[in-house]
């Protein structure tokens, strides 16, 4: 408030430190004035009066020159001497107001008689009070000295900037406007009126006036001052920096480095916002990271490590490095800051749990976002953040409840037809956005499908919500749907990377892979630090990779049928695709069977090309077969996916893979042709059948059918629980054959499936599943029995190309009436390499 003041009442600074020896020589002058004053005490009155007069002049003297505590001191003896002297009492209050003893001045304004005290007096008096913020004993001796003085300048002004310390703005500026208005070359004037403005907080009228001073001279330091301070404070701290570095003797040192923080803040800040195009979004962070360095090598020669201008500037750069993806640079400063014992602030920290959870340390994310929730519990962006870290942590319950808050806090409004609705606004569209990819990220498919579809049919146009709908179908198994929405989204926003990862990640899935494989190029050129990118990249090199598959098990049974012991084992290894659509493999498969009739082992080498199109995926494979039969086989198979629920499997097969092993013991070997149809649903029902013919080479002649389907009963988070069933008849025309060959049977089946998801951290994760089953075999010619199969499996997934699986199971079944115990291991490998 004390930042201008009438140039009359103030004429000089305040006293300077000095000298040791100069307090030294003052300190005697007041002795010796003091016992002149005891000395001509006894003269006559005439005499002392005039020695008075002449010790205040000199007192009044040496306060003009700046001796102002010199001059208090003479002051304050004199008046002991004659405390009646109005003069005296006058000046004194005067000195008292140079040297800024306010308190004092009040003090003393008792003894004066303001209807004859002089302008001087009323002047300083009025200043004093004003400096000590008694609004109203100060706008009271304005207005008095104004009624005696109506032109002084200098009480006008101090009237304005009375009115305005005490915060009555509409006044103050009406009497600064009318004071311009009458005195348009007054610099006192148009400063009154700045700091009016200013006050009243209208700072671009108090930088317009500021402007108009300077014009007129534009040397005046103080005018220069407030118009680049002011301009720090409008937000054009780089206009700011720029005249400050022009002018740096308008500002302190101090003022100076806080505006080139301001300015690097708000570099900071720019950057943050939408670019004009995705080539240019680190432009502007990148200029700022370039600015904070250079200020952070002026500032960390110039000031201590603790200082609030370096300090400032390390958190500033803290930001920019997040907005610039550079997160183990943020997390190494947090770190560097942390063992230095200095503290961030919310919005530095905000940073470092955006950096923790892009680095995969969510549960590091989560503490952060927690702790500056507990000061800030309604801060939007730290709770989106914290229910990104909910969910990568696996609390999907925390996760769901936090965005629904979110969203049941957004206002809601009445509709003139009496219906309570929400408020549209863009962060209820966000808050809902996230609300439905809450139920995606915890499984709730089919809810999460049911909230994008009424949001993208609130805001058809909307490229992100088109993006996560299709999103949801792909997860459901219907990637055409999926194609046909990410297709209509980028037809009106064809540079939108979410829809272009979406549209990369589903022809990955429907095999259009040369318009993935453009995709994803593009796409990793352009945002190579996206997180989402880098999986599709992933994604895309493991597709490109070599691949081998393991499957092996043991089994050890109570009856002979199927062999008593058995050993299997079938590797194959797959190129790495040519022509986009293609891959070479070759396999080798061995089974080893104890039968009554003596052991038996085949073994099979193939060979051959794998298509896998858009709507066909289809192997062709040569055999050739160690065993009893060594006759070479050849199949056909494959499934012809007729849309996003209907397929056909088939398969056409010389030597068949499903001959039974105790028939090639016996040199039998058997042709076999499939067919089949199935319809899915979504991702937790599904409908088949399918049928068999097979042509032994004794003569007999198979027929299966079989009709099976599943449907998941629960999906939660970690736990999916699926019911299945199946029933099957199958009828052979050879009454006697040396393996299993029931001239008709019906097999009714039925169980559950529990998947257990233990441990899960992005592309790494781990399930044990259990399996139960039951149900009833019936054979002609021979009395039925129940079947009976446990299995339990652990499941192992890593970075997208390793998956190991392995288990035990015990099965019962039913061979001419008799049941067998079976008890078996396994173990199924499939790695890209």
């Amino acid at each position: 408030m004390n930042e201008m003041a009438p140039a009359l009442s103030a004429p000089f600074a305040a006293e300077p430190s000095r000298p040791l020896f100069l307090v030294f020589s003052n300190f005697c002058f007041s002795i010796v004035a003091a016992i002149l004053l005891l000395l001509l005490a006894p003269a006559s009155p005439c005499a002392g009066l005039d020695d008075v007069a002449k010790l205040r002049e000199q007192a009044v003297q040496l306060g003009r020159q700046g001796n102002l505590s010199k001059a208090v001191d003479i002051l304050t003896q004199l008046r002991m001497q004659a405390p009646a002297d109005r003069d005296l009492l006058h000046d004194t209050i005067a000195v008292l107001g140079w040297a800024e003893q306010d308190s004092q001045v009040a003090d003393l304004l008792a003894e004066v008689e303001s209807g004859s005290a002089p302008l001087f007096v009323i002047a300083t008096a009025a200043k004093s009070l004003r400096n000590l913020a008694d609004w109203d004993e100060a706008e009271r001796w304005y207005r008095h000295g104004l009624r005696r003085f109506p032109q002084d300048m200098d009480l006008q002004v101090g009237l304005v900037l009375t009115l305005s310390d005490a915060e009555r703005h509409g006044e103050a500026l009406y009497r600064a406007f009318r004071l311009v208005r009458q005195h348009p070359e007054s610099a006192e004037a148009w400063e009154a009126k700045r700091y009016a403005a200013e006050q009243a907080g209208r700072r671009i009228e108090a930088l317009h006036v500021t402007q108009q001073i300077l014009t007129e001279n534009p040397r005046n330091r103080q005018a220069r001052r407030r118009q680049i301070l002011l301009l720090d404070d409008l937000g054009a701290s780089r206009r700011a920096l720029e005249l400050a570095n022009k002018y740096p003797d308008a500002l302190s040192s101090d003022e100076i480095r806080r505006i080139r923080g301001s300015a690097d803040a708000l570099a900071v800040r720019w950057g943050a916002l939408p670019p004009a195009s995705p080539a240019e979004r680190f432009v502007d962070t990148d200029m700022a990271l370039a600015g904070l360095d250079e200020t952070l090598a002026g500032l960390r020669s110039n000031v201590p490590p603790e200082s609030e201008f370096l300090l400032r500037s390390r958190f500033d750069r803290m930001v920019a490095l997040r907005d610039r993806v550079q997160m183990e640079e943020v997390l190494a400063e947090y770190r560097d800051l942390q063992s230095a014992g200095i503290a961030v602030p919310d919005y530095v920290l905000h940073a470092v749990a955006d950096a923790a959870l892009y680095e995969r340390l969510p549960a590091q994310a989560r503490r952060f976002y927690e702790e500056i929730l507990e000061r800030d519990a309604e801060n939007h962006e730290a709770r989106l953040g914290l229910f990104f870290a909910l969910v990568e942590t696996e609390r999907h319950r925390a996760a769901l409840a936090l965005v629904e808050e979110m969203v049941a806090a957004e206002p809601v409004w009445l509709h003139p037809g009496g219906a309570v609705q929400r408020s549209p606004n863009w962060r209820l569209l966000e808050t809902e956005t996230f609300a439905a990819l809450g139920h995606f990220y915890a499984d709730d498919l089919a809810e999460a499908e049911r909230r994008f579809t009424a949001l993208a049919s609130a805001a058809p146009d909307n490229a992100n919500l088109l993006r996560e709908q299709a999103t949801v179908y792909l997860a459901r198994g219907w990637p055409r749907r999926a194609l046909e929405v990410l297709e209509r989204g980028l037809a009106r926003h064809p540079e939108h990377r979410g829809l272009r990862m979406g549209l990369a990640e589903t022809c990955l899935t429907l095999r259009y892979f040369d318009r993935a494989g453009e995709t994803i190029t593009a796409l990793v050129a352009e945002f190579p630090e996206d997180r989402q990118v880098q999986r599709l990249d992933t994604l895309w090199r493991v597709h490109q990779m070599r691949e081998l598959r393991v499957d092996t098990g043991l089994a050890n049974s109570s009856g002979p049928t199927e062999g008593d012991r058995k050993w299997d084992l079938a590797a194959r290894i797959y190129s790495a695709p040519f022509a986009e659509n293609y891959r070479l493999f070759t396999g080798f498969s061995h089974d080893w069977g104890k039968f009554p009739e003596g052991s038996g082992t085949w073994q099979r080498y193939s060979a051959g090309v794998e298509y896998a199109g858009p709507a066909l995926f289809a192997n062709l494979e040569a055999t050739l077969n160690d065993g009893r039969s060594r006759q070479p086989g050849l199949s056909l198979s494959g499934i012809w996916q007729l849309d996003d629920h209907w397929s056909v499997p088939f398969s056409g097969e010389l030597y068949s893979g499903d001959t039974p092993q105790r028939a090639v013991r016996n040199g039998i070997r058997a042709n076999a042709v499939s067919l089949g149809i199935g319809y899915r649903f979504h991702e937790g029902r599904s409908l088949q059948l399918s049928g068999q013919v097979m042509d032994f080479s004794d003569g007999n002649f198979r027929t299966r059918l079989s009709f099976s389907g599943e449907q998941r009963l629960l999906t939660l988070p970690r736990h999916k629980l699926t019911g299945f069933g199946d029933l099957g008849t199958s009828h052979n025309n050879r009454r006697s054959a040396p393996y299993f060959n029931p001239d008709a049977d019906l097999t009714l089946l039925g169980g559950v499936e529990h998947l257990w998801r233990l441990y899960r951290r992005y592309d790494r994760s781990f399930h044990q599943r259990l399996r139960l089953s039951g149900g009833r075999y019936l054979q002609k010619g021979y009395a039925g029995g129940t079947l009976l199969s446990l299995e339990y499996a652990h499941l192992w997934e890593a970075a997208y190309r390793f998956n190991l699986s392995y288990g035990v199971g015990r099965y019962r079944r039913v061979y001419d009436g008799d049941p067998e115990w079976t008890n078996a291991l396994f173990l199924s490998l499939n790695w890209r390499f």
